[in-house]
């Protein structure tokens, strides 16, 4: 039964290896801890910051060229999956949530490059 000595010490024993397995997991995780800020970034807010700094059409450009850079680095660093150790992680979902919201952000940036040349 599931109280024998033996049953016992293998589950004692699974919970060691799993326990193991999941320090370079937590390890990778971190690598995620520096896309927080963009993931949390309010479009709203980030926009009415930018509309406030009276910044000049090469700034707002430079401020795109930054968001299709970073774009691109997301892309680079996050990969769709990875194996760690026994765990097969999908990245995808994270990646393209990413990747959509610095395309969006310089997106928002160019309409409002825009808005403001026609003003």
């Amino acid at each position: 039964g599931a109280h024998e000595p033996h049953v016992v010490i293998l589950r004692e024993n699974i919970r060691k290896c799993i326990r193991q397995a999941l320090i370079p997991l937590r390890a990778y995780l971190k690598r995620y801890e520096k896309f927080r800020a963009l993931a949390e970034l309010n479009m709203a807010d980030y926009l009415k910051e930018i509309m406030e700094k009276d910044m000049s059409a090469y700034d707002v450009k430079r401020e795109i060229e930054m968001h299709q850079h970073q774009k691109e680095q997301l892309e680079a660093d996050i990969p769709n999956s990875i194996v760690i150790g026994p765990f097969w992680i999908n990245c995808d979902t994270v990646r393209n949530f990413l990747v959509k919201k610095r395309r969006e952000l310089a997106k928002a940036v160019l309409e409002l490059l825009a808005k403001k040349l026609r003003t």
